[in-house]
């Protein structure tokens, strides 16, 4: 993906973010950190969406104690009420990269195709393949620290869910897909 095109993603998914900390967390303040070269472990949200016929992911990627205040704020919750189930909080994350991938699209459409996909929770750390740029933008919703990652494809590689695979058709056997 061209570094411009990177960047005004970044920008916005963070300005999304601003907006769902405005109005879907219940007016929870926001911060922009920094553009960040790290992304450590933590518990978060994917989508995968396609943007000019370019795969790419963005997630909302926080800690498990950021995850349950977010998903509170999202349910009107207060920050010392009861936790939520894993699976609620699970689905709350999700919901909050949905919108925030939502505010990407709303905010690209006129100079980018996108075609949103459908958000997985994800525990634990990001581990991009060889062929994958990472992006990452920290910021601040209330207190907690929020990183928004896009995910890319390196130029010129080829996808790897499309090296490779194996496929059937009826009555026929097995046979290597080619690659595009």
């Amino acid at each position: 993906m061209i570094p411009v095109i990177l960047s005004e993603c970044l920008d916005a998914l963070s300005e999304s973010a601003s907006e769902v900390a405005a109005t879907v967390l219940g007016g929870v303040a926001f911060e922009a950190l920094s553009q960040s070269s790290s992304y450590g472990s933590a518990h978060g949200a994917y989508l995968g969406l396609v943007a000019d016929d370019e795969p790419i992911q963005v997630g909302v990627l926080v800690d498990p104690a950021g995850c349950q205040l977010l998903a509170k704020a999202l349910l009107g919750m207060e920050p010392g009420d009861e936790d939520l189930e894993p699976s609620d909080v699970s689905d709350a994350m999700c919901e909050i990269v949905n919108i925030v991938a939502g505010g990407l699209k709303r905010r690209v459409s006129e100079r980018r195709r996108i075609t949103l996909g459908l958000p997985i929770f994800v525990a634990g750390h990001p581990l991009p393949n060889q062929q994958q740029e990472v992006s990452a933008r920290a910021l601040k919703l209330g207190e907690v620290t929020v990183t928004l990652l896009v995910l890319t494809q390196k130029p010129h590689s080829i996808p790897v869910s499309r090296s490779g695979v194996t496929t059937h058709t009826a009555g026929e056997g097995p046979a290597k897909e080619k690659s595009a």
